[in-house]
């Protein structure tokens, strides 16, 4: 095939969990539900990233090497990690696709027997749902079915792995993702006074934005930045704490924005003390929650996916809203003989 082939878009998604919010218009009215993955290949679009730049700054090119003119572009965004994993990134993610690659995406979807592929069968309460959507010239495809549909993923096989090969790609560049990561140290006057430090961290190539953790919501919801702490059974190690209690993080009162910008590898810090009420082993969990993001987005604040159907890429064009909820978790044992 040759790079006059008609161009492809190509969307994944796998969601489960509540309805949080629907995405603008723009951006196909896709549900934004608990756990939502989005991967969107396009490949009429460059998947050369320049290096990142100022916002405020004038320099700016839309010079694509001619290397790299064939390629597609693909982007990941992800609102929560599927097993909630801690420290796990979320955000949007970027690769790009040769053009030998896009050529078998194309080939491998023309050649699957879309009509004959079996019902997909099994499944159970809360497995991911998985959609396959496909627009190529005058042909469309769009297949839903669970991750548990095993006899389905065989019948697809050598698709599947061509797009779990671009996702997984995908997961090594950060375009613009945060993190949410927990440090406990013990103070050194008191054993069993622990020191613990909160910090949003911005990776990848661009900028990203999020509502500020620290501003008040509304009646009914829960606050965004919570730690809890539990302690754990010493003749059950492995099992989690029967009884979890929350610490109290202070509302800001008098924000100076209600969006909260960071730069790559800038980070928004918090630090809390807690003291145990008694020696023993103890796991501390943090966790951050928004999906609605700024309630006032920035000037060129991109959306959640910032790749539509048609038109150029806006990667990088401005902010990304960071949407969704990250988790981190440590253990620490206190000895007050120490």
């Amino acid at each position: 095939m040759s790079k006059h082939e008609p161009p492809f878009i190509l969307d994944l998604t796998a969601t489960r969990g509540r309805p949080m919010d629907t995405l603008s218009p723009d951006e196909d009215q896709l549900e934004l539900r608990e756990w939502t993955t989005w991967l969107r290949i396009r490949s009429d679009v460059t998947g050369f990233v320049a290096p990142t730049i100022d916002p405020d700054s004038d320099d700016v090119t839309g010079f694509v090497p001619p290397a790299f003119e064939a390629d597609g572009l693909v982007l990941l965004a992800m609102a929560r990690s599927m097993d909630d994993r801690s420290g796990e990134a979320i955000g949007l993610f970027q690769a790009r696709l040769e053009l030998a690659e896009l050529d078998a995406l194309r080939r491998t979807i023309d050649t699957t027997p879309w009509l004959d592929l079996p019902r997909p069968a099994g499944g159970y309460y809360g497995a991911p749902t998985l959609r396959i959507n496909y627009e190529c010239g005058t042909k469309q495809i769009s297949r839903g079915f669970s991750t548990a549909s095993g006899n389905f993923l065989e019948a697809i096989a050598p698709l599947w792995r061509l797009l779990d090969k671009a996702m997984m790609r995908a997961c090594k560049t950060a375009a613009s993702t945060a993190t949410l990561e927990l440090e406990l140290a013990s103070e050194p006057d008191d054993p069993l006074a622990v020191s613990i430090t909160l910090r949003l961290r911005a990776r990848g190539l661009g900028h990203v934005v999020l509502s500020d953790p620290l501003l008040s919501v509304a009646p009914g919801q829960p606050p965004r930045l919570r730690v809890r702490v539990g302690e754990l059974d010493a003749q059950c190690p492995d099992a989690d704490p029967a009884i979890y209690f929350e610490l109290p993080i202070p509302p800001r009162t008098e924000p100076e924005s209600p969006a909260l910008l960071l730069r790559p590898n800038a980070r928004f810090e918090l630090r809390l003390r807690w003291r145990a009420p008694k020696p023993g082993r103890y796991l501390i969990e943090a966790s951050w929650q928004d999906y609605l993001g700024p309630a006032e987005p920035l000037p060129g604040q991109t959306p959640f996916m910032p790749l539509f159907r048609t038109g150029p890429s806006r990667l990088g064009s401005g902010p990304y809203p960071i949407r969704g909820a990250m988790f981190a978790t440590e253990f620490i044992t206190l000895d007050a003989s120490t």
